[in-house]
């Protein structure tokens, strides 16, 4: 009974996690606990135990009594996680690269290869339409935000430590919800982000782990830079303080 307890809970966990991150629910969007349930055509109790969990994970904020939140986009926390970031990851790549998993290393940039061609063509058959002109970009695959979490947790996952790995678990997913949001408004961010993945991947490949860890470093600072930009410029960050009229 309890093991299929928490299977349900985990199950509620990530399907309401996924209409996060694609957009379903969005940031500030108010909901109940009764209407989650609804939506996932489950019991109230797996969806409570899975909203704490959430709550955990900076998805949601719950509203005693009220309703649940889907959290908003905090500049704040933003900040935070990358600032850890940008300490962590490269630190763990430096030490631990020789252990990190090349098999999945090079399907992932198989992966990537494919969807930097998919897009390439399709801005290249925009382009040779001049009826076209003016249009936006076209979407990036959609397999993107997948593909993001994969490679940083192979680069977490390669220091083969419980306490680093639970950490990095805690800000992926609020992670994850950034870069959906960033992809969706600006597809060639995601683009140009895939082409940094494939440089640090085969600088690993080289062995060449000190280049590895600076273009991942500079990796993180970028986007942690553009998805600030876009989601500024999008009014969508809840917590910048407002101009004195």
């Amino acid at each position: 009974m309890e093991k299929k307890r928490a299977n349900m809970k985990d199950k509620a966990y990530f399907r309401i996690r996924q209409m996060i991150i694609s957009g379903q629910l969005v940031p500030g969007q108010k909901v109940t606990e009764t209407q989650l349930a609804e939506m996932l055509s489950m019991g109230r109790t797996p969806v409570r135990e899975a909203v704490l969990s959430l709550e955990q994970d900076f998805l949601v904020r719950i509203h005693p009594r009220k309703f649940i939140e889907i959290a908003p986009v905090s500049l704040t926390l933003i900040n935070d996680i990358f600032e850890l970031r940008i300490y962590l990851e490269p630190a763990v790549l430096r030490k631990h690269a020789s252990s990190i998993d090349m098999i999945r290393l090079i399907a992932l940039k198989q992966r990537i290869t494919e969807n930097i061609s998919i897009y390439e063509r399709a801005l290249s058959s925009r382009c040779a339409d001049i009826s076209r002109a003016g249009e936006q970009d076209p979407q990036y695959p959609c397999d993107v935000v997948n593909v993001d979490e994969e490679f940083h947790s192979l680069v977490i996952d390669c220091g083969d430590n419980k306490m680093i790995s639970d950490l990095s678990s805690k800000y992926m997913d609020y992670t994850c919800v950034l870069f959906s949001l960033n992809s969706r408004m600006e597809s060639s961010r995601s683009y140009e982000s895939d082409k940094e993945h494939l440089r640090i991947i085969d600088a690993i490949i080289k062995n060449d782990v000190d280049l590895a860890a600076k273009l991942l470093e500079e990796h993180l600072v970028l986007s942690r830079s553009e998805i600030i930009r876009v989601l500024i410029q999008r009014d969508c960050i809840s917590d910048i303080p407002k101009k004195s009229l």
